[in-house]
């Protein structure tokens, strides 16, 4: 029935128009508009009870694949913890405040003087910048092991809670900048034609770039229907790692993109991270700047967090050398060399030799020191 009312009502418009072209007449337009009103509403689906299905069979397709994605998402952390050089010992970094690096939501303004903030561990920091925040530190300071920790708690929480926000953690390095071509403009088009619904031809913006990603991870297997409603209604935690990683004639680009996603979601959760020599220039001009509540930068571990690790670690002899030699100490205050010192040494002290080198030729050694005792421990399985 449906594709006779099609069918009648677009013999009528095309009847209608060819005789509006030929004699112009109101009711050959009333006609024309009429036929083509019916051909076109003729598409719509108004069966409520169909409605209803569809809705609630969408519904439930949300449901498991949210459940899907988290189960994936928190092997996922804890496999690559695991695998981590960090897997020995887990450490809560010190960091402290980094004034005027981003844009926030309300104004914030410092007195003359004003000491920054100081945290003891992550978690104060995105409770104290309403979980909107940008994490600075060096190479091997701990963002990413930071951030994978952060990912293992919010994954609990969405878990237990079907309201709580669903933690998306993307390598910023996937970025690939904005797509230029041509048929870029034409992706507003819904067209029920699979050239226009293609992947390529989608609008790029920050929720559709990411929506890809998470649509073509290999593992939860998550539609792209799916992942996009989740961007556009704001149900996710973004944690975002390594803006240093993205070219750096792009990150202006990108940061003009995220800026505009986030400020369009004001109580999302929002981490990024990144290297303090690479966001410097940005954070140089207010427009260039996050538009997060606030900033961290990770500090190097204090003598008594090394002291902590080392003997819990059952590394005594690492731990005496450290005490008469500055230099390793120096290297210790880094997470990512003291991991690597601890797996290296083990329970022995590094080899008195290595004294009289300078700071880098003795990072250059452990480095050497600690890749032979993995191939050796790998070796040996």
């Amino acid at each position: 029935m449906r594709l006779l009312f099609r069918v009648a009502s677009f013999l009528v418009a095309l009847v209608s128009l060819i005789y509006m072209l030929i004699s112009p007449r109101w009711d050959a337009l009333i006609a024309f508009l009429t036929g083509i009103t019916i051909f076109l509403g003729s598409f719509l689906d108004t069966n409520p009870k169909k409605q209803q299905t569809d809705s609630s069979s969408a519904n439930s397709v949300e449901v498991v694949t949210r459940t899907i994605y988290l189960d994936w998402l928190q092997q996922d952390t804890e496999n690559r913890l695991d695998v981590s050089i960090h897997r020995t010992r887990f450490i809560d970094l010190n960091m402290i405040e980094k004034l005027s690096a981003t844009r926030p939501w309300t104004y914030v303004g410092y007195l003359p003087n004003t000491p920054p903030e100081e945290f003891s561990d992550f978690d104060q920091a995105f409770q104290h910048y309403r979980e909107r925040v940008l994490l600075i530190g060096n190479p091997g300071a701990g963002k990413t092991t930071t951030l994978l920790d952060l990912t293992t708690r919010l994954v609990q929480q969405a878990k237990s809670d079907i309201n709580a926000p669903i933690p998306i953690l993307i390598n910023l390095s996937q970025w690939r900048g904005e797509d230029k071509s041509f048929w870029r403009g034409l992706s507003f088009v819904k067209l029920p034609i699979p050239f226009f619904s293609s992947k390529k031809t989608r609008q790029h913006s920050f929720s559709n770039w990411i929506a890809n990603i998470v649509s073509e991870l290999h593992g939860p297997q998550v539609p792209y229907e799916v992942a996009e409603s989740w961007f556009r209604e704001g149900y996710v935690a973004l944690l975002l790692d390594g803006l240093d990683e993205i070219q750096q004639s792009e990150r202006v680009s990108f940061i003009q993109l995220l800026n505009e996603y986030i400020t369009n979601h004001p109580y999302m959760p929002v981490v990024v991270t990144s290297r303090p020599t690479d966001y410097a220039p940005l954070q140089i001009n207010q427009d260039t700047r996050l538009a997060l509540e606030g900033a961290v930068t990770l500090q190097p571990l204090t003598h008594e967090q090394v002291n902590v690790y080392l003997t819990e670690a059952q590394a005594i002899p690492l731990r005496d050398a450290l005490l008469n030699d500055t230099e390793l100490y120096e290297l210790a205050q880094v997470p990512l060399t003291l991991s690597m010192m601890t797996l290296a040494y083990g329970n022995s002290a590094p080899n008195p030799s290595v004294g009289s080198m300078s700071l880098e030729d003795r990072r250059r050694n452990l480095f050497d020191f600690y890749v032979d005792r993995m191939i050796t421990a790998q070796n040996k399985t």
